[in-house]
């Protein structure tokens, strides 16, 4: 999850069920990522769902990017690295 360029928490910290990945860039479960006022407040404008099992809210003023991962031991995620970096770059900002 992505959060907007006025989010100014510092790299390493925990936010409820988000963990902050740097200033902007959230990692969470599903639940935090479907819920709309943990979203909005914290400012989250992008969601990047890698779950099989976890269906995106899809919120209006959310911009959601599913990444496809095969149910397996060993998914090969490394494909979907560069995408999710150019959306995270070029959309979020």
């Amino acid at each position: 999850m992505a959060g907007g360029a006025g989010q100014r928490q510092p790299q390493g910290f925990s936010v409820g069920c988000l963990s902050g990945i740097t200033r902007s860039l959230y990692i969470s479960r599903g639940v935090a990522a479907n819920n709309k006022l943990t979203l909005s407040s914290s400012h989250i404008t992008s969601v990047v769902n890698v779950s099989g099992e976890v269906v995106n809210s899809l919120y209006e003023d959310i911009l959601y990017v599913q990444v496809p991962v095969a149910g397996t031991p060993r998914p090969h995620l490394c494909d979907s690295f560069d995408p999710i970096a150019d959306h995270i770059i070029h959309d979020v900002g």
